[in-house]
């Protein structure tokens, strides 16, 4: 059966998100129920992929568990990630850097930008100077910035930032 190719690179992507290789059938239907799931609970997709370098197989996971609504489907999708992650054979450690390396822990969002264009209109720079620092680098851990990583505050969700700011 043919596939079109961004299909195929959209698996090879998502497959390095959760750390599976060359998703095969059910690595990607395991792709497909976590987006679904994802979906369902509007949960924050940066946070949660973050927070995958901390799974444990095999043990509750509540930090990624308390990130979506239906538990129980979470519960169920956690039993097949630990499987496949369990053929794997692979240490935590290692999965965590790996995860660490293509998940991003810092993000630009419309809040922050809009913070940086209100200070920058009073001539203040430094939070513009801030969101460089750590959007150069946003794997990394940046040490007092870890707000910039945390959930929008709720004022947030009332804003749009457009390409005009």
């Amino acid at each position: 059966e043919y596939e079109p190719e961004y299909l195929n690179q959209f698996y090879r992507l998502m497959g390095d998100k959760l750390d599976l290789t060359m998703p095969d059938a059910g690595e990607r239907k395991l792709i497909d129920e976590l987006l679904q799931l994802l979906a369902a609970s509007n949960t924050d997709y940066t946070i949660f992929f973050r927070k995958l370098a901390s799974y444990r197989i095999g043990e509750p996971n509540h930090e990624l568990r308390d990130l979506v609504l239906d538990r129980s489907a979470f519960d169920k999708w956690s039993q097949d990630y630990s499987a496949t992650l369990m053929k794997r054979n692979m240490d935590q450690q290692t999965r965590a850097q790996r995860l660490n390396a293509i998940n991003p822990k810092y993000v630009l969002r419309n809040y922050m930008a809009q913070i940086a264009i209100e200070k920058a209109e009073q001539r203040d720079y430094r939070e513009i100077d801030n969101l460089l620092a750590i959007l150069q680098s946003p794997f990394d851990e940046h040490p007092g910035s870890e707000h910039y990583a945390g959930f929008p505050p709720d004022w947030a969700a009332k804003i749009s930032v457009s390409c005009s700011s």
